[in-house]
């Protein structure tokens, strides 16, 4: 058989065909090793069929070896972040714990390194650092490098903000002799467990996903728990898009403030609500995005009475909104608990201790455990049961726990605000920190994306 014509003789390769003559090459190595007494190399071969030169074939072949070499020595040296190992809110409360622990006890604010090593010891942290890093900026730390290069752990103003609001205003509707209601919910998951058999004969077994989610809803005041407040419904709809189950939640949770939480409020109560629930976030005139169109910007603008021009830009249009939406920003279950005489309280994110019913639901959870044959009946004849059990002064002394939690966050952010002081006396805090903070968030968020 004559050899090929030259193949593209004179003229570059292109990458498909450097990746075809390398496949083509493998293809006649692996004939050739089912051949002993072959007296040809897979080379030869390749360039007797193709036409391509010898030197030619060994670039490409040298190229590809390169490439395949350091694709495996990435793979091999970088780091993987493992799966999320924090479960819920009390989680998360009990590493934010720890890092305010560095402040009250220490004195000082945590090295990263530090913090791990605590973790590790103290509730079994199974994550990694990488891991470690992405938990502890969702619960609103950041980064500042210091003058001797290390990187101290404090927390973003912005949720140190949030958390003191809620403590002052508590406080004062406390004082006041407000009756100030606790809401809660907790979701109960049923287990389902498959074994996947193994060469060996062995098998390993496997957590499916829940075959149900149930959803428990409770409200209660110093006094006890409201009537008629104790409410559950499933909320893994399997038959449905993701979207519709999403909006029956949402209506399951505002069916239960308005048949259920309503009629069991005294008159001119302070509810406090979840504000990390996206089911209480909903707005009652949602604000325009980026992608919507100018005439709903114009005319969300035109009916608060925000300045603008037909002329402006949609970025321009936009700029306004995000200036003055915080202003206009009303919640569908604000606006219901406000139509009846009451005022609505958001707790900040990941502070269950100070919701004591976060703490109730928590114990009948703990107590109706999980089942593979779980029902809404049973599971609300458990929870019923377990929830008539809890004694009077039991009930009080939850609610005496979040006060005290409230009294120990409100000391935790003195200490926060002198150890600041002595750590950052040198940086001017009307500029170079809202720089230095917007940087060093700007780069973790960037290394959390990778």
């Amino acid at each position: 058989m004559a050899p090929a014509s030259k193949l593209g003789r004179g003229k570059p390769l292109k990458s498909q065909t450097k990746e075809v003559l390398n496949k083509i090459h493998r293809y006649f190595e692996s004939e050739i090793e089912r051949d002993p007494n072959s007296t040809v190399t897979a080379a030869q071969l390749v360039v007797h069929s193709t036409g391509i030169s010898m030197n030619a074939l060994k670039r490409v072949l040298a190229e590809y070896k390169t490439r395949t070499t350091v694709k495996k020595e990435y793979n091999k040296t970088r780091r993987r972040c493992k799966k999320n190992f924090i479960s819920d809110d009390f989680d998360a409360q009990s590493i934010r714990r720890i890092i305010h622990n560095f402040y009250t006890k220490e004195e000082e604010f945590p090295i990263m390194k530090d913090l791990y090593l605590i973790l590790k010891a103290d509730m079994d942290y199974q994550g990694s650092l990488c891991t470690l890093r992405r938990h502890v900026a969702k619960l609103g730390f950041r980064w500042v490098e210091t003058e001797d290069n290390n990187s101290i752990l404090i927390e973003k103003q912005d949720f140190r903000y949030v958390r003191i609001q809620y403590l002052t205003k508590v406080e004062a509707y406390r004082s006041q002799g407000r009756n100030i209601v606790y809401t809660g919910d907790t979701t109960i998951e049923s287990s389902r467990m498959s074994s996947k058999p193994k060469p060996d004969g062995t098998s390993t077994v496997l957590k499916q996903p829940a075959k149900s989610k149930l959803v428990t809803l409770l409200a209660g005041d110093l006094q006890g728990i409201l009537k008629n407040t104790l409410y559950i419904f499933d909320s893994s709809k399997r038959d449905v898009k993701e979207e519709d189950n999403k909006n029956e939640n949402y209506f399951n949770h505002e069916k239960w403030f308005r048949y259920h939480l309503l009629p069991s409020l005294k008159p001119n109560s302070i509810v406090i609500v979840d504000g990390g629930l996206t089911w209480h976030n909903r707005l009652v005139n949602p604000t325009p995005h980026s992608n919507s169109r100018k005439k709903d910007m114009m005319d969300w603008l035109t009916s608060r009475s925000v300045p603008h021009s037909s002329n402006m830009y949609k970025a321009q249009l936009y700029q306004l909104i995000l200036l003055h939406k915080d202003k206009f920003s009303d919640y569908k279950i604000d606006a219901l608990l406000r139509e009846h005489g009451h005022t609505v309280l958001r707790l900040p994110p990941h502070h269950p201790d100070l919701n004591p019913i976060k703490t109730v639901l928590s114990s009948v959870k703990e107590y109706i455990g999980t089942d593979i044959s779980l029902k809404l009946e049973s599971v609300l004849k458990i929870a019923k049961e377990k929830l008539s059990s809890i004694e009077p002064e039991e009930w009080k002394q939850t609610f005496r726990l979040a006060e005290a939690e409230e009294n120990s966050l409100k000391a935790t952010e003195m200490i926060i605000d002198e150890i600041s002081e002595r750590t950052f006396k040198n940086i001017d805090e009307e500029t170079g920190e809202s720089e230095r903070e917007d940087d060093n968030g700007s780069e973790q968020e960037s290394m959390d994306s990778d």
